[in-house]
C-alpha cells in the first residue's frame, strides 16, 4: 500500500481485481490501532483481542479507513475491559466497502 493524503492506494488485488479482503483488515487494524494509541492514556494499557468484518461491496478503488470512539473513562477501568472499536472503510465515492468491529482488550498497568 502507498501512503498519500490520507488514502491508502492498493497495488495488491486479488483474483477478481479487488482489494485484498486481509489489505482492508490490516488498514482496519492500523486505524484502530493509531486511536488506542492517542486515546489510552499511560495509566492503561491495550492489545487486540477480536475482529468482526463485514464486506459490504467491492473495493476496487483506493481506501481510507476511519476509527471512531466515544473514549471511557479511564479512570474507571480499574480491572480489565473490553473496548470495541468500529471501524469504517470507504472508497474513493465515500461508500463503506468494509466494516470492522474491533474488540480490544484494557487494563490498567
Amino acid at each position: 500500500m502507498k501512503n498519500g493524503d490520507q488514502n491508502a492506494t492498493p497495488f495488491v488485488y486479488n483474483h477478481l481485481h479487488t482489494v485484498h479482503a486481509i489489505a482492508s483488515c490490516n488498514a482496519a487494524e492500523m486505524a484502530m490501532g493509531m486511536l488506542m494509541e492517542a486515546t489510552v492514556p499511560t495509566t492503561h494499557r491495550w492489545i487486540p483481542k477480536a475482529m468482526n468484518v463485514q464486506y459490504l461491496a467491492k473495493a476496487t478503488t483506493s481506501l481510507r479507513a476511519r476509527a471512531e470512539l466515544d473514549p471511557p473513562d479511564f479512570g474507571a477501568v480499574t480491572q480489565g475491559t473490553d473496548i470495541v472499536v468500529p471501524v469504517s472503510i470507504t472508497d474513493r465515492q465515500g461508500v463503506e466497502v468494509v466494516h470492522a468491529d474491533i474488540t480490544t482488550w484494557v487494563t490498567p498497568v
